[in-house]
């Protein structure tokens, strides 16, 4: 199989653009991702850290989660650009009980991105809110 580039992808409110995507998603095998594969699709919400490509990424979500073995470049995607879905992934994969990507704890992570806007506002503002909701659950 080719090895996924999603570098065409440019703009996450194109029709056409939306629906390649979704095409390129639904072929993947999950059980047979490639390194390649995983920063391809991380990079997606790398680019775009505040959209949701009319919802379409959250296929990008559960490719990744039925493969597994992503952590480690989750952490290095939100240590790069942190944004909506790779923060997202990780208060998800705390919620499943995972605590650590490798040497990186999964909540010092969120509360880095917290304290730091790297001039933008919604991924600290955001990941106080996954560090908030992780320290009140019982």
């Amino acid at each position: 199989m080719a090895e996924l580039d999603l570098r065409w992808f440019d703009n996450p409110e194109d029709e056409r653009q939306l629906k390649q995507l979704v095409d390129s998603i639904d072929v993947l095998d999950a059980n047979n991702l490639s390194s390649n594969d995983v920063r391809q699709l991380l990079d997606v919400f790398e680019r775009f850290p505040d959209d949701d490509g009319f919802e379409s990424f959250w296929g990008i979500v559960h490719v990744l989660e039925r493969a597994g073995g992503y952590e480690s470049a989750l952490v290095d995607s939100v240590l790069r650009s942190p944004g909506e879905f790779n923060l997202m992934m990780i208060n998800r994969l705390l919620n499943g009980g995972i605590k650590h990507a490798g040497d990186q704890s999964l909540l010092s992570l969120l509360e880095d991105v917290a304290r730091s806007a790297r001039g933008n506002p919604n991924p600290a503002r955001l990941a106080k809110h996954f560090v908030e909701y992780q320290r009140n659950k019982t």
